[in-house]
C-alpha cells in the first residue's frame, strides 16, 4: 500500500502546465488524484509536492498529511466545477458535482483538471481554421488552374506560339533515372508525366523547367514512351526517349 501511495504521490511533482483563467462547465477531476479539503492545508500540500519556495519534493511530509487525513484521494474521474484560483494559479478550488464527495469543496493542482468543454472549443477552432485553410487553398488552386488554362488557350490559339516542351534524361543515380524538361508553360503549372507506363506529378518552376525521378528497376532500358498531360488530362506532349 505504501509503495502504491508513494508512486501516486510522486505524480504531484509533475511540472505545472498552467491554469487558464476561465473554465467551461464541463470540467472533471482526473482519476487517481490527490487533493485537500481545507484551505489551511494548501500550503503544506504545496510544500510537500515541491511547489513551494524550496522547490523540494518531500514524500515523508506528504505521507504524513495523508495519514492524518489532510490529503484526500479520488480514485475515479469525477465531474467538478472550478470555482477559484489560489496561490497565483498553483492551486484551484473545486466543487464536486457527483460521487461520494458531491457538494464538497476541495483544492487541487490545476493540471489534474480535465476541461472537456475547453478541449471541445479548441478542437472546434482548429477545425474552423483547417476548413478556412482548405477553402483558401481551393480558391488559390482554382485561380491557378484558370490562369494555366488561359495561358494554354493562348499558346494553342491560331497564331499562338504553341506549347513548347523538351524532355531529356539527366544525371540520375544508380537507383533512379532523372527526367528533365523545359516548357513555355507558366510557373506552377501542374503536369502529369508518364515514362514507360510510370506516372509522376510535378510543377513547372519559375525558369520553365520541371523534373522527376523514376526508379531504374521499373523503367526498362531502351526507347520508352513519354507522355505529358495537364491537370485536367489534356495531352500536351508525346514522344520517345532513349533510356540507358
Amino acid at each position: 500500500m505504501k509503495k502504491f501511495l508513494s508512486v501516486a504521490l510522486m505524480l504531484a511533482v509533475i511540472c505545472v502546465v498552467g491554469c487558464g483563467s476561465n473554465y467551461s462547465d464541463e470540467t472533471f477531476l482526473e482519476e487517481r488524484t490527490f487533493w485537500v479539503a481545507n484551505k489551511e492545508d494548501i500550503d503544506d500540500f504545496i510544500d510537500g509536492a515541491g511547489r513551494g519556495d524550496k522547490g523540494e519534493f518531500d514524500e515523508d511530509f506528504l505521507q504524513q498529511q495523508l495519514l492524518e487525513g489532510r490529503i484526500q484521494f479520488s480514485d475515479k474521474e469525477v465531474k467538478v466545477a472550478v470555482t477559484d484560483e489560489l496561490k497565483g494559479g498553483k492551486v484551484v478550488e473545486i466543487k464536486f458535482l457527483q460521487g461520494r464527495y458531491k457538494n464538497k469543496v476541495g483544492y487541487v493542482f490545476p493540471e489534474f483538471i480535465i476541461d472537456v468543454g475547453k478541449e471541445k472549443e479548441i478542437k472546434k477552432k482548429q477545425n474552423e481554421e483547417r476548413r478556412a485553410k482548405e477553402a483558401k487553398q481551393l480558391e488559390e488552386q482554382a485561380k491557378r488552374e484558370q490562369k494555366e488554362k488561359a495561358r494554354l488557350e493562348e499558346l494553342t490559339a491560331e497564331g499562338g506560339d504553341g506549347v513548347q516542351i523538351v524532355v531529356m534524361l539527366g544525371d540520375g543515380t544508380s537507383a533512379y533515372q532523372k527526367l528533365l524538361g523545359k516548357t513555355n508553360l507558366p510557373e506552377g503549372t501542374y503536369l502529369s508525366v508518364t515514362l514507360a507506363g510510370v506516372k509522376k506529378e510535378m510543377t513547372v518552376q519559375n525558369d520553365g523547367t520541371f523534373s522527376a525521378l523514376f526508379e531504374r528497376a521499373i523503367v526498362p532500358v531502351g526507347g520508352q514512351n513519354v507522355s505529358i498531360t495537364t491537370l485536367d488530362g489534356e495531352q500536351i506532349y508525346s514522344g520517345t526517349i532513349q533510356v540507358q
